[in-house]
């Protein structure tokens, strides 16, 4: 759409969402869009072309338009490559990816269910709890009987995925192993046999229906929040005395905790702030961290705390220590206003916590739901429905 205007201004989230909506909507229904565009239902997909123009200057095919929320993300720049959500087996698990349910039946024979949107798997195989998240490098897929893998940027070239959206597409993954390329083909190893003991089904369901948060469940209210930031800045304090804290803050969700626990921090402190983002695999060391904005100022000698709004996984704050460490400061401490001790998959040792929280996807003091929801004072858990 970008490409057609030949600017980016004034168009809008809306403005995709409209577009997307056109695949639930008869062939033959179009929607007016800025710059003098239109979007066109028809037997392919949906066409992109300016008013009386009937060449088209884009096509979104049905077969790969995705979900809005998946567009979502690439429109609102909403950053989820490094995130993930644990499969609950049996039960449902509700992301910014879709709300995906599981459950398990034994297996005597029944006809499978070839629907888009739902997979059935040979649970028995399946060794570690699957995740839903988007690709990352390393990732790959069994192809065949004969168990050949073929890594994943090439199996979303052979389904003819265009490539804006393959970073987009959800996926169901056991560390560098797709199990399923939702939407798609699933990993050959899974696939049901007449030794198929027991199924694992996966529904996405009302796959093109769009996703809307219905409500924000208060789990810490701006009282306990300040309270606790309160008392981690009076143990800085005391821990720092008699030095100088320079403070790292995590860009973009660590804005509001920094500021708040700055202020309450009774020894000299002097501020810089850092934006990173995460490459690699989940289980390999050789990932790297992407420096989006470095530091202004040098850190030898100097005693750094790096601030951010909450840790998980572990992995990008693992990197950007080490990173860190190479500019030779005095010491390198890690505080944290929320933990979620039972995703990590890195060992960070976190120096002052605010709270551990169970693992729920959160919004409030900094923390977005596709960029909305950051000055909420309190931290809310994101309850999401379809429309």
């Amino acid at each position: 759409m970008e490409q057609l205007a030949g600017r980016r201004k004034d168009l809008a989230a809306v403005h995709y969402e409209k577009v997307l909506e056109l695949y639930e909507m008869q062939t033959g229904r179009r929607i007016s869009l800025p710059y003098h565009m239109e979007a066109r239902r028809d037997y392919e997909g949906v066409r992109l072309c300016r008013y009386g123009e009937e060449k088209s200057a884009g096509m979104i095919g049905e077969k790969h338009k995705g979900s809005d929320i998946q567009n979502g993300k690439t429109v609102c720049g909403k950053n989820i490559s490094d995130r993930e959500w644990k499969i609950r087996i049996p039960g449902t698990v509700t992301s910014p990816l879709g709300i995906f349910s599981a459950e398990i039946f034994l297996y005597e024979g029944q006809k499978i269910e070839e629907k888009k949107y739902t997979k059935w798997m040979d649970y028995d195989k399946i060794e570690k709890n699957p995740y839903i998240r988007t690709r990352r490098t390393g990732d790959y897929m069994v192809i065949n009987a004969q168990g050949n893998t073929k890594k994943l940027n090439r199996c979303m070239i052979d389904e003819k995925i265009p490539s804006e959206y393959r970073d987009s597409i959800p996926l169901i993954a056991c560390g560098k192993e797709i199990l399923w390329m939702v939407g798609s083909r699933i990993n050959e190893r899974y696939k049901i046999n007449p030794q198929t003991r027991k199924v694992l089904v996966l529904n996405l369901p009302r796959r093109k229906r769009k996703m809307e948060l219905r409500k924000i469940k208060v789990l810490l209210s701006e009282e306990e929040v300040d309270s606790r930031i309160k008392q981690i800045a009076a143990k800085v304090s005391k821990d720092y005395a008699g030095k100088e804290i320079h403070l790292i803050c995590v860009l973009k969700g660590g804005v509001f905790f920094t500021c708040e626990l700055a202020k309450r921090i009774t020894v000299p402190v002097s501020l810089d702030f850092m934006s990173v983002s995460s490459y690699g695999d989940d289980t390999k060391s050789s990932g790297v961290v992407k420096i989006v904005k470095d530091l202004d100022q040098p850190l030898e000698g100097k005693d750094v705390l790096i601030v951010e709004d909450i840790i998980d996984s572990g992995r990008t704050l693992s990197y950007l220590i080490e990173i860190l460490k190479q500019r030779n400061p005095n010491s390198i401490r890690l505080c944290t206003l929320l933990d979620k001790p039972e995703r990590r998959v890195r060992d960070v040792r976190v120096d002052y916590c605010c709270f551990n929280i169970p693992d729920e996807f959160v919004v409030g003091y900094g923390l977005d739901y596709a960029q909305k929801y950051r000055n909420l004072p309190f931290i809310g858990v994101v309850e999401l429905g379809e429309d």
